[in-house]
């Protein structure tokens, strides 16, 4: 809500997804096809912030998106 204010929602969005990819680096040996990924799903989780005002919709929104990857884990083992 503070960058909302200061910068208007989009750039906002933009700035903290930017954050959460960049926080993922590591994880994906700093790939920037995988860092996109998660820069994208970082917007998405924004905007859910942005129209509920509840960062309970963007918790479940990122666990969503961290069970298809598991299932699909899971079901590329078998």
């Amino acid at each position: 809500p503070l960058l909302q204010r200061a910068l208007g929602a989009w750039l906002a969005i933009l700035l903290a997804a930017t954050g959460f990819a960049l926080l993922h680096g590591q994880e994906y040996q700093w790939f920037w096809q995988q860092l996109l990924v998660v820069g994208l799903a970082g917007v998405a989780f924004g905007y859910a912030r942005y129209k509920t005002g509840s960062t309970a919709a963007a918790a479940l929104l990122h666990g969503g998106y961290n069970l298809t990857f598991f299932v699909g884990y899971l079901i590329q083992t078998r």
